[in-house]
């Protein structure tokens, strides 16, 4: 098979002639003899031969595995070249040759467009148009554009710009509060000695103080300043109008006093409310006092003085008491209920249908509670009671009951308490039955609690 391979190779020329009715082929060997092929294998067409072996040619190896099957390198030389044809040979791991489409070997692995562009030849030039850098992507050329910087452009700095900045001061290292830049381009303590003032002062507190004045130049008028000598007047108020001073009002040092009986009544007028000291009588006569609320103050004179008393200081009261009497006292505490209200002044808040109050200005109080209970099934029980301020047992405060049966069924407890009390602290009485089997139940218009403001 290799001589054969060898001869096939080294085939020089080709004669063909027609002998006994079939094609005898000659060619010559590597030896320079020649040979004829058997015209079985062979055959003759115009110019060209080819082989009728059905089967797979092989060079480098014995064991061919497609029609035309080497081991080892293969050159080709004289080919011809063009620009319209798109496939190209590629093989695969075995060494298999076949023809692939070079769009459909790019596809997914290759750039096969650029800026929108996809020739298959792109060229780059630079430019220096728009207001900052951008790429111009036309036909088969990309354009980078960087325009020169200026006002309205972003862009490269120009050899002319690069002068300018670069003749500039360089970076001023800091100096300290007390120094200043100096001509000579350094940091030097500020002293007068060296800068002289001229007719400009540097600012100083003991200058601006002495430069100050005060005058008390006229006697009505508003207060003014001249910023050109730095003089405040101030006119002297030390008169009044002849129409006041006839009614007895004198100025005395800072104060406004009465000198004697008001001839006329004398209206003080103040954000449009009027306050009038009436003429006649050896008291004090105002009027003009507007209406009062329940939030306003108590006005009181001692030796002369008027002082005002804070209404949250008023003493108020609260009475609320149980009518009905039908709550049952059980082994566990709970609060009392009283459900009607007898007296009740502001400042305080009744809650739960009777069963807390709520005080709403702080104070000292003086509190009672009143609790009657009674035994209703004919045995001997007893009651306890006690005072809550905001849930907790209010200490002195406990109180208790005993009835033996019907016979002496009811029983009554009463307490009275000192208490400092914060503003909206909330005042709760409870009850419980604690001993025997008899049933306790509050007695109608029996219990009751008191809260009064002392101070």
């Amino acid at each position: 098979m290799k001589m054969f391979l060898k001869i096939f190779l080294t085939l020089v020329c080709v004669w063909s002639f027609a002998m006994d009715g079939y094609a005898q082929v000659k060619v010559i060997d590597n030896k320079g003899s020649f040979k004829f092929i058997d015209s079985s294998k062979w055959t003759l067409s115009g110019i060209n031969i080819f082989n009728k072996n059905t089967g797979n040619v092989g060079i480098g190896t014995n064991n061919p595995l497609t029609k035309f099957h080497t081991n080892g390198t293969i050159r080709f030389q004289g080919l011809g070249t063009n620009t319209s044809d798109n496939n190209i040979l590629t093989t695969d791991g075995s060494g298999n040759v076949t023809t692939r489409g070079l769009s459909n070997l790019l596809s997914g692995s290759a750039i096969t467009s650029l800026n929108g562009l996809t020739g298959s030849v792109q060229t780059f030039s630079i430019g220096s148009t728009g207001t900052d850098f951008n790429i111009v992507s036309a036909a088969s050329n990309h354009t980078f554009n960087l325009p020169s910087s200026s006002a309205a452009n972003r862009g490269l700095l120009t050899s002319g710009d690069w002068t300018i900045f670069n003749n500039k001061e360089n970076n001023i290292t800091a100096g300290t509060t007390s120094q200043y830049w100096r001509g000579d381009k350094t940091w030097q303590t500020l002293n007068t000695s060296v800068v002289p003032e001229g007719t400009s002062l540097y600012f100083t507190n003991a200058r601006a103080r002495t430069s100050i004045s005060l005058t008390t130049t006229g006697s009505s008028g508003v207060a003014t300043y001249n910023n050109s000598t730095g003089v405040f007047n101030i006119p002297n108020y030390n008169t009044i109008d002849s129409t006041t001073a006839s009614n007895g009002i004198n100025l005395v040092s800072k104060d406004i006093r009465l000198g004697g009986n008001l001839t006329q009544n004398t209206t003080i007028t103040n954000n449009s409310q009027s306050l009038t000291f009436a003429t006649g009588g050896s008291a004090l006569n105002i009027t003009g006092l507007p209406s009062g609320t329940t939030n306003d103050s108590i006005v009181t004179v001692n030796n002369g003085l008027i002082r005002k008393i804070a209404n949250t200081f008023i003493p108020a009261l609260l009475e609320i008491y149980d009518a009905v009497g039908t709550q049952t006292l059980n082994t566990s505490f709970s609060d009392l209920t009283f459900g009607t209200n007898n007296i009740a002044d502001a400042g305080y808040t009744v809650g739960g249908s009777g069963s807390q109050v709520t005080i709403v200005n702080a104070g000292t109080y003086r509190i009672t509670y009143r609790a009657t209970v009674n035994v209703t099934n004919n045995k001997s029980s007893g009651g306890e009671f006690k005072m809550l301020r905001n849930g907790t047992t209010v200490p002195g405060t406990l109180g208790y009951t005993y009835q033996h049966n019907s016979d002496r069924l009811q029983g009554t407890v009463t307490v009275v308490k000192l208490l400092t009390i914060a503003a909206s602290d909330v005042i709760k009485i409870q009850g419980r039955r604690y001993s025997s089997a008899g049933n306790l139940t509050l007695t109608a218009e029996g219990s009751s609690l008191i809260i009064e403001r002392l101070k």
